[in-house]
Order: C-alpha cells, then sequence, then structure tokens
C-alpha cells in the first residue's frame, strides 16, 4: 500500500506538520510526538507533558487559507473526515485522554487548536479532495465549529 505522506505533496504536509511541532515542543514541559509516517496509524501524534500522556492530536495542514478567509467562507467550520475524527475519539477515549484538532493555516502561519468532540460538530455526507494528491471522494465528514479554538499565529 502506497501513503500519500510519502508523495511530493505528502512530504510538503509533513514539512508543516513538523513545523506544528517545533511550536509545540517550544513550550518547556511539552512534547508534540509524532506517530510513525510510513505506516498509517490512527492518530497524528501523542501529546506528552512532564512525561504524562495528556492527550492525542489529528493535525490538518491547509493551503491558500487565511484565518480571515477560514472565518468568513467557511462560517469558522473545519472540515475533516468522520473517519479520522471517530478513530481518533475512539484512541483518546482509550488513553483517558481528550483528542485536539491542530488546524494549520499554513499561508497564514496560523494554528488553531481545538478540543474535538462529538459537541462541536456536525456530520454530512459531501464530496471532497480524496487525498492530498488529488481526486474526489464521497464520504462522510465532520465539520468541526471551530469558533472557541485557540488561535495562535507566527507557527512556521
Amino acid at each position: 500500500m502506497s501513503l500519500d505522506i510519502l508523495t511530493p505533496r505528502g512530504q510538503v504536509s509533513l514539512a508543516h506538520e513538523q513545523a506544528v511541532a517545533r511550536w509545540f515542543n517550544g513550550f518547556p514541559s511539552c512534547q508534540y510526538i509524532q506517530t510513525p509516517k510510513d505506516s498509517p496509524a490512527a492518530v497524528d501524534a501523542v501529546l506528552v507533558e512532564h512525561g504524562k500522556i495528556i492527550g492525542v492530536a489529528e493535525t490538518k495542514c491547509r493551503y491558500g487559507l487565511t484565518l480571515a478567509k477560514f472565518q468568513n467562507e467557511f462560517g469558522n467550520e473545519w472540515l475533516i473526515t468522520w473517519e479520522k475524527v471517530r478513530i481518533g475519539l475512539e484512541m483518546a477515549r482509550g488513553l483517558c485522554v481528550p483528542l485536539f484538532g491542530f488546524l494549520y493555516l499554513v499561508d497564514d502561519q496560523t494554528l488553531l487548536v481545538q478540543e474535538l468532540s462529538v459537541g462541536i460538530l456536525r456530520r454530512d455526507f459531501t464530496a471532497t479532495q480524496k487525498t492530498i494528491n488529488g481526486g474526489v471522494a464521497v464520504r462522510e465528514n465532520a465539520f468541526i465549529r471551530m469558533t472557541d479554538a485557540g488561535i495562535f499565529r507566527g507557527v512556521k
């Protein structure tokens, strides 16, 4: 099985995810520990503070999108496949920690961080880009309200 993260576009996205990891790891007691990128891991990272797991993270990078455009044109809703959220919630539940969504708006160098729960999202079947490399897929997606997300600028 070929993983999208191993393609040229996937490698660009991985570099941006690593920028998010460097930012998170800039806090003295915190670590963003990436899951293996050569296999289809259930989440992108485990969040650790003082040697204790405090959360798991699903990180997505979006291009050509400023914070203002995200808020105004997309109603401050982050579209992500429901399957990714569902699996992340199950993993977080099993570890007794929260699932965090890290939405990195690359062009704006802005990171939105939101604890994910079923209560802040709606689900719908829509046609979206299949993978970072293109294509179209009709699948159940989660639309996550990001109005209460932490906003961090200058992440690079």
